[in-house]
């Protein structure tokens, strides 16, 4: 029988998911994978719930797995879920499925292509119709006007620092498809950008309020201050900081305006009615949304995509964005549910790898994902 200390089984999985196993510690990690024993062995990892997992790693072991080996799964299984906390290691590097079996026929073919998932970019367009490309360029100052220094600190991350007799110039940050990006703004308010998203500001704010534009998503950090508050203004929607940290989510193909409130509150206007959250509320357009999806709601920011039940058209159009593909759909695709939280910065194989086993099939031509029954 093998057993591993649960410090050693960390380091093996660790390396596993970064493939750089030697072959002594290949065949450690075998033994252990092949142990017959049903004393309960951890899975060492950090996401998901026990129950979101366990479904998962079942799900994983039965589909590649001969069937005249199901009893060994089982006892396998057994071993496992009896853990404390089952978890199935995922990471920057990907994820760990507990597998030895090469992948079927079909699978393999769905395997010849791949894309590679979204990264820090987006172009910069300041007030005299200059274009910047920001991921052309490197870290330190890349521009200055009327005595504003906007600087490149690191991949992905811009900042405004304003001096004294400021003029304002208006300024455009904006991130194409698979792309994200960070900026503080002249205030010290902080915004992330997803993919496909773009928002307008003055360099340097100056009068009684502090007025932004956006399309698309983003996450707000606002520097408080009662004197100028801060608004941003989304089609004919506006959202007032009171103190605060959230969320809008405002692209053309997803119908209402969703702002979801983490810290503070802000008020949500629209054609002269008004909506005030509190920490932990959703309003999609002016209208409360009851017991939201917070995390769901704010996965993007920390490098996940996270669904709750969510159907085929709404998976794919958050992989359409950020893996910049077309969607395209094939014979006659069934109604499927997926629950589940994936990470965003793997390629997009290793997605379909996932959804393939909640029966949401898909292939890759180029830059087109098709949707196969």
């Amino acid at each position: 029988m093998a057993t591993l200390p649960e410090k050693r089984l960390q380091q093996l999985a660790n390396k596993f998911l970064k493939g750089t196993l030697t072959e002594a510690e290949q065949k450690e990690f075998d033994a252990w994978f092949h142990a017959q024993s049903d004393e309960p062995q951890e899975v060492p990892a950090a996401f998901g719930t026990a129950e979101e997992q366990r479904e998962r790693i079942f799900a994983r072991i039965e589909a590649q797995t001969q069937k005249q080996a199901q009893a060994k799964v089982r006892r396998m299984w057994t071993r496992i879920a009896a853990a404390a906390s089952v978890v199935i290691a995922l990471s920057a590097g990907g994820y760990f499925l507990l597998h030895k079996k090469q992948p079927t026929q079909q699978f393999a073919q769905i395997h010849k292509q791949d894309i590679a998932p979204g990264t820090n970019k987006a172009i910069l367009t300041l007030g005299n119709g200059q274009h910047i490309i920001l991921n052309n360029q490197v870290n330190g100052i890349i521009a200055s006007q009327s005595n504003v220094q906007i600087t490149k600190t690191d991949s992905g991350k811009l900042n405004y620092s304003a001096g004294n007799d400021a003029a304002v110039a208006m300024n455009t940050l904006e991130t194409p498809r698979g792309g994200t990006y960070f900026v503080s703004l002249s205030d010290g308010t902080k915004v992330w950008l997803n993919a496909a998203s773009r928002i307008t500001y003055p360099s340097v704010f100056k009068g009684n309020e502090r007025l932004v534009t956006l399309t698309g998503e983003a996450y707000f950090e606002v520097e408080h201050n009662a004197k100028m508050p801060f608004k941003v203004k989304v089609n004919d929607q506006v959202v007032e900081d009171l103190g605060t940290h959230f969320n809008i989510k405002a692209y053309n193909d997803e119908g209402s305006i969703k702002t979801t409130l983490f810290e503070g509150g802000v008020m949500v206007s629209d054609n002269g009615h008004s909506l005030v959250l509190k920490p932990g509320e959703q309003a999609a357009g002016l209208n409360l949304v009851k017991n939201p999806d917070l995390d769901q709601a704010i996965a993007w920011h920390k490098g996940l995509f996270e669904f709750n039940n969510a159907d085929i058209p709404t998976i794919m159009k958050e992989l359409s964005r950020w893996y910049d593909v077309e969607v395209s759909y094939e014979g006659d695709i069934q109604e499927r549910r997926f629950t589940g939280k994936l990470y965003r910065n793997v390629n997009a194989l290793k997605i379909a790898d996932i959804l393939n086993y909640s029966n949401i099939h898909f292939r890759i031509e180029g830059k087109k994902i098709i949707v196969t029954p």
